[in-house]
């Protein structure tokens, strides 16, 4: 049976300034590579074949750290991108931005919200959805390293809350994968 690995990125400088990251392209930081050297332990238990991951630096920096590191094939895929949640807002200091808009800040927790340069919730589920149609066609045994986001959209798809929040670089695993949620 197809084993799929879901795995947030760790911390971003977005993070460590309370900045709106959305697509805000940030690296890890050196906190984030540590914790990616210490999770490695749990990944080279697991049978991956494949790692794939969002083609963001905070995301893949560490996603090709592990391939390396494991020795397995690694694919930068646009499928697994954070939403651009924050539009023109992305990179503005959280508390400036309350201060300056307040109204628009506040409907960002709205997800059919979609603020001016950002996207809209339907295409990023589509786009989520469409990548991990693709990852279980291809049937290998998966580490996807991506964003609290992209994470959430296939953790409602199976049934899991709204506000299901995954931590840095927790390993979250789809085990039930079934005809029902075979997307």
């Amino acid at each position: 049976m197809q084993r799929i690995w879901l795995m947030r990125h760790g911390e971003a400088f977005d993070d460590v300034n309370n900045t709106f990251g959305g697509w805000a392209d940030d690296k890890p930081t050196e906190k984030a590579m540590r914790d990616a050297e210490k999770v490695l332990e749990k990944l080279r238990e697991l049978p991956i074949e494949l790692i794939i991951s969002s083609p963001l630096k905070r995301a893949a920096i560490p996603a090709k750290l592990f391939a390396n590191v494991l020795r397995v094939p690694i694919e930068i895929r646009e499928d697994f991108k954070e939403r651009n949640t924050y539009g023109f807002l992305t990179g503005m200091n959280k508390d400036v931005a309350k201060k300056k808009y307040p109204q628009l800040v506040a409907e960002l927790s709205d997800l059919n919200f979609t603020i001016e340069g950002g996207e809209p919730f339907a295409r990023v589920r589509k786009r989520v959805l469409s990548g991990l149609k693709k990852v279980i066609k291809n049937g290998k045994n998966t580490l996807v390293v991506s964003h609290g986001g992209a994470i959430r959209t296939i953790l409602r798809e199976f049934g899991q809350p709204r506000d299901a929040n995954p931590e840095d670089f927790e390993i979250i695993e789809i085990t039930h994968l079934t005809k029902k949620h075979a997307l």
